[in-house]
């Protein structure tokens, strides 16, 4: 791992105050994803809200950017076998890679996550974070309830 420097823990340490500062409700979302942009760019950042029980999820991309229908409906349909949600509520704390979860290979197969989305895109891995307004411990509750998660994805 390499080790960061004082211009990157100056960086973060400025990134992480302005995130406090971050007051307004409707611009939070991206607000926060473009001070996490700003620190660990991707190609296709997104903030995200999962509704507990539902697949239902709202998004929002840097640059205005929209999925097509066709693809709003694929991430919906293929919600559920998304490495990073079948493995809640490990993935509740912390940020996690798909790769954490599969290979390159098993990821391919994916029909509907990697063939149908982020390969249409160019796109070979997904970094997804939760912003801690859930307990892992209380999950099996969670699970049951029409929670929303709040959190970002960088691509």
């Amino acid at each position: 791992m390499q080790t960061l420097s004082i211009e990157d823990i100056e960086q973060l340490n400025r990134s992480i105050f302005r995130l406090y500062t971050l007051r307004d409700l409707d611009t939070f979302g991206l607000e926060a994803l473009s001070i996490v942009d700003r620190l660990v760019p991707g190609e296709l950042p997104m903030f995200h809200i999962n509704h507990g029980v539902t697949p239902k999820l709202d998004y929002a991309c840097l640059g205005g950017f929209r999925l097509s229908a066709e693809m709003e409906r694929t991430m919906h349909q293929n919600f559920a076998s998304h490495p990073i949600v079948a493995n809640m509520p490990q993935t509740l704390t912390g940020a996690y890679k798909i790769s954490d979860f599969v290979t390159q290979h098993q990821l391919h197969q994916f029909e509907g996550l990697y063939q149908q989305f982020l390969r249409l895109q160019e796109l070979e891995d997904q970094m997804v974070f939760f912003l801690p307004n859930a307990n892992p411990d209380s999950w099996q509750k969670l699970s049951q309830l029409d929670t929303r998660l709040v959190g970002g994805g960088v691509n």
